[in-house]
């Protein structure tokens, strides 16, 4: 599930207004497409506040307009994991932590394939939530074909 300042997005929502939740889990990038995207005459009548408060001032927005401008890329890969970063403005980097195999696994997001040295904290981007201050590495359980995002620093 996907969740928002206490909002949640299920998958059921994403198909209702026909997006592909492959896609809402994929990086933050393409978020701001389906906004321009959503027509008015297919969000009349769908009652989600949920989705409309995610659309409205997630962080994950904020990410997809970083004044940086930077790239993601990919910084680890193993059979069925992948792990992404983009810089920030302020210093920070976004982390896409990815599970693209058939069951639940950890994923890992080493600081020396970030460019980073030390403890910093990290904040999960879709809840809103900081998970603590973290030394060499951040470990995420990703489910089955999933992702999570996250922001590593100070």
């Amino acid at each position: 599930m996907f969740h928002r300042c206490g909002a949640r997005l299920t998958k059921t929502t994403v198909e209702i207004i026909g997006l592909d939740w492959h896609d809402v889990k994929g990086w933050c990038e393409e978020l701001r497409r389906w906004v321009l995207a959503l027509s008015a005459e297919r969000y009349r009548g769908f009652n989600d506040t949920h989705f409309a408060e995610m659309l409205a001032g997630c962080e994950v927005i904020d990410v997809t307009q970083d004044p940086l401008g930077k790239q993601a890329r990919r910084v680890a890969r193993t059979d069925w994991t992948e792990v992404w970063s983009r810089p920030l403005w302020d210093g920070t980097v976004a982390v896409g932590l990815f599970n693209r195999g058939p069951k639940r696994t950890e994923v890992v997001a080493r600081w020396s394939h970030l460019g980073l040295r030390g403890r910093h904290p990290v904040r999960d981007l879709w809840q809103q939530k900081d998970l603590g201050v973290f030394g060499d590495s951040f470990t995420a359980q990703v489910p089955a074909h999933g992702a999570a995002l996250v922001k590593v620093g100070r």
